[in-house]
């Protein structure tokens, strides 16, 4: 079965949970959560935001049916690692040659992936499936299997907040500066994408979302061919967010999920720009620009 997806990719940190929770609010959309973490999730017996185990949840174990081989999720998670490793060891990403060559060496994958997908859309009924899982590679993976039709909301934010707000996560400067430098290569892959599809292509800086939620998902679902009302929000800055058709699971911004909020108030996070981060900065620039200054950040 073909399936629309509607996939913010990006880096971690940057408003994903809030951004797919908003754009799946007015009945034409599915919310599927970061579905690249399914296999693990399921594995660690994780509660879905029903509020029951994934198994038991009505949608993931309607899907988790539709898949018709056994152990096909774990068989996806290994697919996707192999297929990531391969994928980021060549960026031309738009050579017809390569192209050919990873849909041969990693048809498998492929296949269970757009199975995954069909079978999250019929589960759907159909409507189109919200994906944040963020991997560019999964992003590739899925243009590649001819069944999906892909539109890219890429989704960034100021590396220097990134790096701020990862590390309320972790303190080890060693996997901070890993965090830096997925951050910039995360912008190259996407870039990569953007160049093959730019018509379903849509750049998304977390700043401007900020600055105007409610226009800004009016704009998003409008490019994506969706019903582009947004009666839930309640002025241009305050929504309502409904929890009946959300099946989003760890590890999605657990916060948000424990909270469960039904009123919300979208404004931007500024407390990164504090001046007793200003190691971390530095930290982030060093390694981030001047790549950065194409998504407008300024040293």
């Amino acid at each position: 079965m073909t399936a629309e997806v509607l996939y913010i990719g990006g880096s971690g940190r940057t408003g994903s949970t809030f951004l797919s929770m908003l754009l799946a609010q007015n009945g034409d959309t599915c919310n599927i959560g970061q579905i690249r973490d399914l296999p693990a999730a399921i594995r660690r017996e994780a509660d879905c935001s029903c509020q029951r185990p994934l198994a038991q949840c009505s949608f993931w174990s309607q899907v988790t049916r539709k898949l018709a081989k056994p152990r096909a999720l774990p068989r996806l998670a290994k697919g996707y690692s192999a297929f990531k490793e391969d994928a980021r060891g060549n960026h031309e990403w738009n050579n017809a040659g390569l192209q050919a060559r990873l849909r041969a060496d990693h048809a498998a994958y492929l296949a269970g992936l757009s199975e995954l997908y069909g079978a999250a859309s019929e589960a759907a009924g159909g409507r189109m499936l919200i994906d944040s899982s963020k991997s560019p590679e999964q992003a590739y993976a899925l243009s590649l299997t001819g069944t999906v039709t892909l539109y890219t909301l890429n989704l960034v934010r100021d590396p220097r907040a990134v790096a701020v707000s990862w590390s309320k996560r972790q303190s080890d400067i060693k996997r901070l500066r890993g965090q830096s430098r997925e951050w910039r290569l995360r912008q190259k892959l996407f870039s990569r994408i953007g160049a093959a599809a730019p018509e379903r292509f849509k750049l998304l800086r977390y700043e401007d979302l900020t600055a105007a939620p409610r226009d800004t998902i009016r704009e998003i679902l409008a490019w994506a061919g969706r019903d582009s009302s947004t009666a839930n929000f309640t002025s241009g800055s305050e929504a309502k967010v409904s929890w009946d058709d959300l099946h989003l699971f760890p590890p999605a911004n657990e916060g948000v999920l424990k909270a469960r909020a039904e009123d919300i108030t979208i404004k931007a996070a500024d407390s990164w720009k504090d001046a007793r981060h200003a190691d971390l900065h530095r930290m982030a620039e060093e390694i981030t620009f001047p790549a950065a200054e194409r998504y407008g950040y300024t040293l």
